[in-house]
């Protein structure tokens, strides 16, 4: 698992000495331990809270707020995601940006609607819009720790 996880990561550039399979679930490289194989950590905290020290809260007054979202009550973003990133969850991210005044593109495919599975340059242009309308730095279009649970709390109502 871990060499799997491994090439892939460093196929997509997201390359860190920590494999990362889900929120719970964190494997460490085989020179990070004394026993010569992985070691499977399960922390009681999701990993993603632990290593970003900072993480804006959504006010009530956020600028780019809009009570009339398509995105599914509840749904949470798990993954990270940027230029390239193909799933349902980055079609739930431009339903999200859509629905909250950073719309991904006027007509066609991403546009409010019509949402895609794919993420272009269109949907990292909106993202940068929505991360410096809510004041998230840096506004990089890469939806990270920080972008990630700025949106899962608006989605979760807090």
């Amino acid at each position: 698992t871990y060499g799997c996880g491994f090439q892939y990561q460093t196929a997509t550039g997201q390359y860190s000495n920590i494999l990362h399979i889900g929120p719970f679930t964190v494997i460490a490289p085989p020179s990070t331990n004394t026993g010569g194989g992985v070691t499977v950590l399960i922390p009681s905290v999701p990993t993603q809270l632990i290593s970003t020290p900072f993480v804006p809260t959504p006010s009530s007054s956020a600028p780019s707020s809009n009570t009339s979202s398509n995105t599914q009550s509840g749904y949470q973003f798990i993954r990270t995601l940027r230029i390239g990133a193909f799933g349902d969850d980055v079609k739930e991210l431009q339903i999200f940006l859509n629905d909250h005044n950073a719309i991904v593109t006027t007509s066609g495919n991403g546009s409010p609607g019509h949402e895609i599975r794919t993420f272009g340059k269109a949907t990292q242009k909106a993202l940068i819009q929505y991360q410096k309308a809510n004041n998230i730095t840096p506004p990089s279009g890469y939806f990270g720790p920080i972008t990630k649970a700025y949106v899962n709390n608006i989605l979760i109502g807090k």
